[in-house]
């Protein structure tokens, strides 16, 4: 279970990464923002999938660089997974 949820917080990761370069691309696109009614496209969202397992600020906090945070219960259930995955590791006896 430990690496399924490794590979979750990867992949999750990557999603916000992704998230943020669209972003990014949107906001040199668009530089006046929704404000404007001939803006065809919206500006991207993170997909609900990867919000119950990270927080993303990006672009909000001036000056501020990217943050990128596992959510409360996403972080414990990893957490859990960890130290259950480590106890459950055989040790070798010294003699």
């Amino acid at each position: 279970m430990h690496e399924v949820l490794q590979a979750l917080e990867s992949a999750a990761r990557r999603a916000a990464q992704e998230f943020m370069h669209a972003s990014l691309k949107y906001r040199y696109a668009h530089p006046d923002g929704d404000d404007d009614p001939n803006t065809p496209t919206k500006p991207p969202e993170l997909h609900a999938a990867v919000r119950k397992l990270l927080t993303v600020q990006w672009l909000h906090t001036p000056g501020g660089a990217p943050k990128v945070e596992l959510t409360p219960p996403f972080a414990a259930a990893l957490d859990a997974e960890r130290q259950a995955a480590a106890a459950a590791q055989p040790t070798i006896a010294h003699t």
